[in-house]
C-alpha cells in the first residue's frame, strides 16, 4: 500500500511536470520559449505588466509523430467549466479579453514529422485596462477537414458524420498591479 502511494504521486508529479501534450493525427508537443522566471514553468505564460504595454513572446510547437499534421494557433480567453474548473473558450465564442487583445503571426501551420516550429503571439493591453488579474491561453488544434467518406447521403451531403478535433492550449496568466 506504502509503495502504490508513492508511486501514484510520483506518476502525477510526473505527468504535471511534463510540456503540454495533444494527441491528434500526430503528437504536437507545446511549450512556452520564455520560462517563467520563478518557477520555470514551461507550459504556462506568466506576466505582469502595465495598462498600455505589449507583450511579445512565442509557443514552440513539436510535432512528435510520424506523419505531417497542420494545427490551427489562436488566443482564447479562459473561463471556468460547470465544476469550477480553468477551461479555455474556443475560436467561436465571444473573446473580451486576452483573446481579443492577443494575436497570433500565423494562425495555421503544418509541421514535419519531428520538427519544432516557433509560433510568436503578442498581446496589446489595453491603456485603460483596471488592475486585476486577466486569462487566457494559446490553443493549438488539429486543423481536420470535414469529409463525408464512410456516410453520405443519396444528394451527395453529409449525414451522421461525427467529426472529433484535439486541442490543447498553455494557459496565459496576466497580472496587472
Amino acid at each position: 500500500m506504502f509503495k502504490n502511494h508513492h508511486l501514484k504521486i510520483f506518476l502525477i508529479a510526473l505527468l504535471l511536470t511534463l510540456p503540454q501534450l495533444s494527441l491528434a493525427n500526430g503528437i504536437v508537443s507545446s511549450t512556452i520559449k520564455n520560462p517563467d522566471p520563478y518557477s520555470g514553468n514551461q507550459s504556462w505564460f506568466r506576466y505582469y505588466e502595465s495598462p498600455g504595454n505589449t507583450v511579445k513572446d512565442s509557443v514552440i510547437l513539436r510535432n512528435l509523430g510520424d506523419q505531417p499534421i497542420t494545427i490551427d494557433v489562436y488566443a482564447t480567453d479562459a473561463a471556468s467549466n460547470q465544476a469550477g474548473s480553468f477551461t479555455l473558450k474556443t475560436s467561436s465564442e465571444e473573446q473580451k479579453g486576452i483573446g481579443l487583445w492577443a494575436k497570433v503571426d500565423r494562425s495555421e501551420v503544418t509541421i514535419q514529422p519531428d520538427e519544432s516550429i516557433e509560433v510568436p503571439f503578442e498581446i496589446n493591453i489595453p491603456k485603460d485596462l483596471a488592475p486585476g488579474e486577466y486569462f487566457g491561453g494559446i490553443i493549438n488544434e488539429e486543423n481536420t477537414q470535414n469529409s463525408c467518406d464512410p456516410i453520405q447521403s443519396v444528394s451527395g451531403h453529409c449525414t451522421g458524420n461525427i467529426q472529433i478535433k484535439t486541442r490543447s492550449g498553455n494557459r496565459i496568466y496576466l497580472t496587472i498591479p
